[in-house]
Parts: structure tokens; sequence; C-alpha cells
């Protein structure tokens, strides 16, 4: 019988991957394992967006590891098939959480960590990055038998425990340490983490933190905790300005207090407008805070009353203070 010229004979090994594939898997690989060391850096400093979960520190040092290893996989070629498939689901994930965070206005994707990225570039990114995986997917060589392989998968193995293991202690020991009760600061050199949702029914523990001084200390107020890079601040800091607006004739009223979170914004980027009755002010430059904005607290006489969970801002307050 005759066998076609282009067909290898049997039992001779399959040709080797495409230079085009293995560029592109080299160019991803080098990709992920930029963006793993840039958020692993953020880590200890980064203040997250709003309600976003991909920015709970936990989360994100899950993300270093997985960016970290699949870009290890990706230079290391083991497994080729196996590791061609979970990149393109990675890249895929990925171009969805870039649109997604692209339509809700988010500044920054938040893919290399400090390193401000428009979403939509990335999520074109992300986008080639998962047609050009399918269009090589022909160019993919079946892995060797693991005999072949077993030293180089041991030792990639290690390289990626040690890895791992080294990268998850000095993370856990970079995160944010939390407020005390009373408002004392943790160590000068670590992030303070608040947590709003705790301060129901004590002592306002900013007072002493804020540009605003004492005056919250005393009376009734609508404290309005936001950051000018948050998309979903974007429509709570304009309606809390309108409520100023309407509360200010109003006897026994609270007032409005617009608590800016560092960085703070140059000015005209700020979301506060400074052209209404609320007080603006923000927290201390000198330290790097983590919260969730924005975050609305009624405080009376220092004393927070009630966190607001997403109703109408005039709803809300009336229903709080009429009944204090």
């Amino acid at each position: 019988m005759f066998r076609p010229i282009n067909t290898p004979p049997v039992g001779l090994p399959r040709p080797p991957q495409s230079t085009a594939y293995t560029i592109l898997r080299q160019a991803l690989g080098v990709l992920l394992l930029f963006a793993a060391a840039m958020k692993a850096l953020d880590i200890p400093s980064a203040t997250p967006l709003a309600h976003d979960g991909l920015s709970n520190p936990y989360v994100l040092i899950a993300e270093v590891q997985f960016e970290a290893i699949l870009g290890l996989w990706l230079l290391s070629n083991l497994y080729a098939r196996v590791c061609w498939l979970i990149s393109l689901l990675c890249f895929a994930v990925f171009a969805v959480v870039s649109a997604h965070k692209a339509i809700r206005g988010d500044p920054s994707c938040g893919c290399f960590g400090r390193f401000s990225v428009n979403p939509w570039h990335t999520a074109a990114i992300d986008t080639i990055a998962v047609a050009a995986i399918l269009l090589l997917r022909r160019r993919v060589a079946r892995a060797r038998s693991v005999g072949t392989l077993r030293l180089p998968i041991a030792t990639g193995a290690a390289c990626i425990a040690i890895v791992c293991i080294a990268t998850t202690f000095w993370l856990l020991r970079s995160l944010p340490r939390s407020l005390s009760e009373s408002g004392d600061l943790p160590p000068a050199d670590s992030v303070v983490y608040l947590q709003p949702e705790r301060w129901i029914g004590r002592s306002f523990p900013l007072i002493k933190h804020t540009t605003l001084g004492r005056q919250l200390a005393h009376g009734r107020w609508v404290v309005v905790i936001y950051n000018s890079y948050c998309g979903h601040c974007r429509p709570a800091v304009p309606e809390y300005e309108q409520l100023a607006i309407a509360l200010q004739d109003r006897p026994g009223a609270p007032r409005i207090a617009l608590v800016e979170v560092p960085p703070c914004a140059a000015p005209g980027r700020n979301q506060a407008t400074g052209g209404t009755p609320a007080v603006v002010g923000h927290l201390s430059t000198e330290r790097k805070w983590l919260i969730v904005t924005p975050v609305i607290l009624a405080v009376v006489d220092g004393r927070v009353l009630a966190m607001n969970a997403e109703q109408p801002a005039e709803t809300w307050v009336n229903a709080v203070f009429n009944q204090h």
C-alpha cells in the first residue's frame, strides 16, 4: 500500500509544536507571572473598589497563586493539551471579568496591582488571547509519556510548592490589620482594615482620623465614606449631596458628612462637588486604608446607630433619625 507523502509513518514521534503556539504560550506565561507579581506587591497596600469580592485579600492571594502556577505551567510546556484547555478557560474568564468592570465604570481592571490599566484594554487583550488559543488548537503537540517526564514534573512541582508556600507566608504577614474599637491604629507599617458593620452601637472610631476633626463627635450626622475611584460611589455621593440641600432648613435634621478614602482625587475629579451644605473631608493620608465603599452611617454624638444597606437615602435617613 502507498502511504500519503505528508503523513508521518506510524511509530514516529509527532511533529513538535509550531513556533506560533510556542511564542503564544511563552508570552501568556510571562504575562501571568508579571500580573501575579504586581498583585502580590500591591496586596499590603491595595484599597479595593466597591463591592468587588475579587479585591478581598484572601481572594487576591489565591489569584496570585493561580496565575503564578499557570504562568510556570505555560512556560514548562508540560501536559500541553491540558494546559491549553485551562489557559483557554482562564483567559475567557479574565475577558468576562474585565468587560464587567469596564461596563461598571471602574477606572482600572486591577489585573496589575497598583498599575492602572483601563478594563476595556485588558478585555480586548484577553479576548485576543482566547481567539489565538483557539486558532492554534491544532498546533498543540500531544504530551509525552509520564515516564520521560518524571524528573521535570518532580522538579517543577517542587519549585511551584516552594513558591506557593513562600508567597503565602509573606502575603499573610502583609495582610491589613483592623482598627481597634477605641480607634487606635495598628503599627505604622501596616494597612488599616476597616469593618464598619462592627461599629453599630459603638463609638465611631474614625473621628480622630479624619480632616473633619471633632465635628463628628457631637450632633446628628449621616457619614458617607467613599472613594472617588469607586464605581458604586458615583450614584451615592450626589444622592447624599442633594439630601444635604433638602435637609438644611429642616429643624433637627442630621447634617451630611462626605469622607473620602485616600488616595484622594485631584480637584475636579473628586465625586464630592463641595457646592452643597454637605461637609467634605477625608481620612488621614498618612496611612493606607482598606474598606469596601460606599459606607453610609448614622452617627449621633459620636456613636454609630445604623448603616444603610442600599436603601434610598431620604427613606433611610427618615426611618433612622425619626426613632432617635
